[in-house]
C-alpha cells in the first residue's frame, strides 16, 4: 500500500511517542504506582425484606467464633464435621450476632441489641453502625424487645453511661425481669453473679427512667407483633411473631445456635459452658429446650420460608 506524506508523518510521530513512553517509564516516580493502604474493614451489615406491609431489616452486630464440636451435645466431633461440611462450613464457625428492626408504618421496633462491648474488641459491637447504614437513627426507635436478658442480647442497650435508645420503651417478659432484676440472687440457684450484674447494668437504667415495661405470655406488643413464650434457656425467654397481610415471621434468640448440626440431629444440643452446667446462665432446663427444638423442626417442615430470609 502506498504511503502518503500525511500517513508517513503520522507513523513517524507514533513511533516517536512510543519510544518516548518506553524510554521515559523508568523516570516516572515510583509513588505513582504505590498501592493505597489496605482498609481491612467490612461494609456495615444489613439486609432488608418486606413482610406484607412491614419493612424488616436484619442488622449485624458482628460475629463470634465458636468451636461447634466443643459445645455440641448428643453428637460426636466426626458427626459435627460431616454435618457442617454439607453447608460448606468448617469448625470453628463464625456465629452471627443479629438484631431485627421492624418498621410497621406506625412503630419502629428493635428486637435484641447485640453484645455491645461484652465480648471484647473486634467481636460484635457493630449494631449502631449497621443501624445508621440502614438509614435509621437510635433515637427513632420506639420499642426495644429482648428475647432474653443475657448480655449477648442486651449488651447494646447502653452507650457508655447513656441509654443507647433514649426514646424507646424496653419490653421484656415479666418472669425474665423478675429473675434478673430481683434483689435476692441467692434464691435463684448456682448462677454466676456476673450475669446479674450485667443485666442490671444494661436494663437498670431503663427501669430507673420508667422506660421498662414487662409483658406476659402471648401479649401483643404493637399491632402485628406479639410475644410467644419459649422458656427454658432462661425463665422468661420469648420469641416474637410478626404478621402482616397473611405473611408471618418468627424471631427468636438462642433457641437454635447451629442449624447445620441441630436441625439434622435428633438429640443434638448446645451447652456453652459445659464445665459448669446450664444453670450458670440462669434458670435454663433441658426439657423445655428439647420441646422447642422439636417445634422449630415442625415449623421448618411445614412452612414455606422466603428465599431471602435468614
Amino acid at each position: 500500500m502506498k504511503t502518503t506524506p500525511a500517513r508517513g508523518a503520522f507513523l513517524a510521530v507514533s513511533r516517536a511517542l512510543t519510544l518516548l513512553m518506553l524510554g521515559g517509564a523508568p523516570l516516572l516516580s515510583s509513588s505513582v504506582h504505590a498501592a493505597p493502604p489496605q482498609v481491612r474493614t467490612q461494609a456495615p451489615g444489613f439486609h432488608r425484606m418486606m413482610l406484607g406491609d412491614f419493612e424488616v431489616t436484619v442488622l449485624s452486630d458482628g460475629t463470634v467464633p465458636q468451636t461447634v464440636s466443643q459445645v455440641a451435645t448428643g453428637t460426636t466431633p466426626g458427626r459435627v464435621k460431616e454435618l457442617l461440611s454439607r453447608d460448606h462450613l468448617e469448625d470453628p464457625v463464625e456465629l452471627s450476632i443479629n438484631a431485627f428492626l421492624i418498621n410497621t408504618g406506625t412503630a419502629l421496633v428493635l428486637v435484641d441489641t447485640g453484645v455491645g462491648s461484652f465480648f471484647g474488641p473486634g467481636v460484635g459491637g457493630q449494631l449502631q453502625q449497621s443501624l445508621q447504614a440502614a438509614g435509621y437513627r437510635p433515637e427513632q426507635i420506639d420499642v426495644v424487645l429482648l428475647t432474653h436478658i443475657h448480655s449477648d442480647h442486651s449488651g447494646g442497650l447502653m452507650a457508655k453511661m447513656s441509654r443507647a435508645f433514649p426514646n424507646a420503651i424496653l419490653r421484656v417478659h415479666a418472669r425474665e425481669a423478675g429473675f434478673w432484676l430481683g434483689r435476692d440472687d441467692r434464691a435463684k440457684g448456682p448462677v454466676d453473679p456476673k450475669f446479674f450484674e450485667e443485666a442490671r447494668a444494661m436494663v437498670g437504667p431503663y427501669q430507673d427512667a420508667g422506660k421498662l415495661k414487662a409483658f406476659g405470655d402471648g401479649d401483643a406488643i404493637v399491632p402485628g407483633i406479639r410475644a410467644m413464650p419459649t422458656p427454658g434457656h432462661t425463665p422468661g425467654h420469648s420469641a416474637y411473631v410478626v404478621e402482616s397481610r397473611g405473611a408471618r415471621l418468627v424471631l427468636w434468640g438462642d433457641l437454635m445456635h447451629f442449624g447445620s448440626v441441630q436441625l439434622r440431629g435428633n438429640r443434638s444440643g448446645v451447652v456453652l459452658r459445659p464445665s459448669s452446667g446450664c444453670a450458670t446462665r440462669g434458670g435454663c432446663t433441658r426439657e423445655p429446650q428439647r420441646r422447642w427444638k422439636r417445634r422449630l423442626k415442625d415449623w421448618f417442615a411445614s412452612t414455606c420460608w422466603p428465599s431471602n430470609s435468614w
